[in-house]
């Protein structure tokens, strides 16, 4: 789709129940639960039956340009890169959901 320069329109994003499983099933099982509470280790084996629900809802979000209130929201802390080089070019921020 051709858009002109400074145009706010979006080329349309789907969300394919198949590419959302997919996902789901490659998520890391070994990282921490999410704001949600909800471990990683749950949504790989129930990946087939969250898909098109979240696929719906991924496509719901977009086609209506809105998202849900606790999308918008994170915590920003400071995260170091190491010890070396001056304080304030070893600091990188690193969003979470809360």
């Amino acid at each position: 789709m051709h858009q002109p320069a400074g145009s706010t329109l979006m080329e349309e994003i789907i969300f394919l129940p198949e590419e959302v499983e997919k996902t789901l099933v490659s998520l890391d099982r070994g990282k921490a639960a999410g704001p949600d509470k909800i471990h990683l280790a749950l949504l790989g084996p129930l990946g087939s039956i969250l898909a098109a629900p979240l696929a719906r809802l991924f496509n719901l979000s977009m086609a209506t340009a809105t998202l849900p209130q606790d999308w918008k929201v994170a915590k920003v802390p400071p995260s170091t890169k190491g010890a070396t080089g001056s304080w304030p070019l070893t600091i990188d921020p690193l969003a979470y959901s809360p």
